[in-house]
């Protein structure tokens, strides 16, 4: 090969080269950063989509406890409507009254329900009103010796919880709902007083389990779980902690604890939850 060909020989071999690395240069940088930006994105939307589902589940939840609510309060107002009932208040029939309540305790899944009379208690309500009320033992013990027996439960020691020296817990969170029972001219007979526990009451966290979490709402594996905490305390839950058992007891960890009871804050986050996360 003649010297001049060897001379533009390499230079088209230069400028192929530096054309080459002006190609491929960009596509090393930008790749890259592409990459890069989609996992970000990626990480962000499913954290966006969680953060949106958490936020759907928490509504739903909270509308079918304000739902049990109010049927346990329209429970009470029409059996304080009902002609049975109000006849047999007037007669002062108690066998009759005390099936019609025991009838609908049953029915209704009441925890405890009865009928107050002026002079049994003081402060009697005048009006319809249902909310949450935590009981203590000795309240529970005058509604019904049984359910305070009911309510004692162990108190598990738990990774992560805050430091505590109580042991059992024995109060009652209940969701109480009171109807007067007036007579034709208006007089007050009598106040329907009845409650549902929610102390190991596992229908109730099952039931807004089953609505919160469908068939086919998580990813094959996992499980959706629901609790009701009194204070810190797992007082009726579907969170298993060994086979076949439920975490009763347990509580749940401290950095949940400062931002809800002590904050007054949502949580919607992970949590370290009886041993896991």
């Amino acid at each position: 090969m003649r010297p001049i060909e060897r001379i533009v020989g390499r230079v088209a071999s230069s400028v192929r080269l530096k054309l080459l690395a002006m190609a491929l240069v960009p596509v090393a940088v930008v790749v890259p950063l592409a990459l890069f930006g989609l996992t970000s994105w990626s990480a962000s939307f499913a954290y966006d989509q969680l953060y949106i589902k958490v936020n759907t589940d928490l509504a739903v939840a909270h509308d079918t406890f304000e739902r049990i609510k109010r049927d346990e309060l329209d429970y009470l107002l029409r059996l304080s409507e009902s002609h049975r009932f109000r006849s047999a208040m007037e007669a002062n029939d108690d066998a009759a009254v005390r099936g019609l309540i025991d009838e609908l305790r049953q029915r209704a899944g009441f925890s405890f329900l009865r009928v107050i009379e002026p002079g049994d208690e003081t402060d009697l309500p005048t009006r319809a009103s249902v909310g949450i009320e935590i009981l203590g033992p000795q309240q529970l013990a005058a509604i019904d010796p049984a359910l305070a027996r009911f309510v004692e439960l162990p108190i598990v020691e738990t990774r992560r919880a805050r430091p505590s020296e109580r042991t059992l817990e024995q109060r009652g969170m209940v969701i109480r709902a009171h109807q007067p029972v007036l007579d034709g001219s208006g007089r007050l007979m009598a106040v329907l007083d009845g409650g549902v526990l929610l102390n190991n009451n596992f229908g109730f966290v099952d039931q807004i389990r089953d609505l919160v979490y469908g068939p086919g709402s998580l990813p094959a594996g996992s499980i959706g779980t629901v609790t009701v905490f009194l204070d810190d305390v797992r007082i009726s839950t579907n969170v298993p902690r060994v086979a076949g058992t439920r975490a009763l007891g347990t509580r749940v960890s401290d950095e949940v604890v400062n931002a809800v009871l002590d904050e007054g804050r949502t949580w919607i986050d992970r949590a370290f939850v009886v041993n896991d996360w």
